[in-house]
């Protein structure tokens, strides 16, 4: 019981003694400001670092923004982007990809293939879906272009996912000490 007192004893004491040491100070601080009273502060903004996860979400907004645009002005829809959340086989961790139309029917006939195998149906194999993807590539890469040379919106747009990316990279790498 003693200890208890003697211990909210100085508790006590040193926050009155703070008291006693700040007083003045924040007197000083009072009188400083009325003698500054014709600038009165209307706004102050704080601005923080964003997190990783805030800067890879508002990259993949970016993303999806650059292909929003592009899905609208290209005209081939073989070469339309599409985004999804996906999970792999045999896991629980989810992914974003990004797959042009061409990607994804090549893959769903090489889905089709292995179903059709499974259940003993004749089916003619599908062409690959790596060499597909290989054969389109420049096509899709030459079609980008042409349309970020030919629109000024979508050239700003795809600038703009690229810094967020470089920044989210360059802040990842720092933050996990990559040199």
């Amino acid at each position: 019981m003693k200890n208890h007192f003697i211990t909210t004893t100085r508790a006590l004491l040193s926050g009155l003694l703070a008291m006693a040491f700040a007083y003045p100070l924040l007197a000083m601080e009072t009188d400083a400001l009325a003698l500054e009273s014709d600038t009165v502060i209307e706004e102050i903004t704080v601005t923080g670092q964003r997190t990783l996860i805030a800067l890879r979400l508002q990259g993949d907004e970016a993303e999806d923004a650059v292909y929003e645009l592009f899905n609208e002005l290209n005209t081939d829809d073989a070469h339309d982007v599409h985004c999804a959340i996906e999970t792999r086989f045999f896991s629980r961790i989810k992914e974003r990809h990004c797959r042009t139309g061409y990607e994804l029917d090549a893959m769903e006939a090489e889905a089709r293939y292995l179903r059709a195998l499974a259940t003993g149906e004749a089916m003619t194999p599908p062409i690959p879906a790596n060499i597909v993807m290989a054969a389109e590539l420049p096509k899709f890469q030459a079609r980008m272009k042409e349309l970020v040379e030919q629109n000024p919106v979508l050239l700003e747009a795809v600038i703009k996912h690229a810094k967020l990316r470089e920044e989210l990279r360059k802040r990842h790498d720092k933050y996990f000490d990559k040199d």
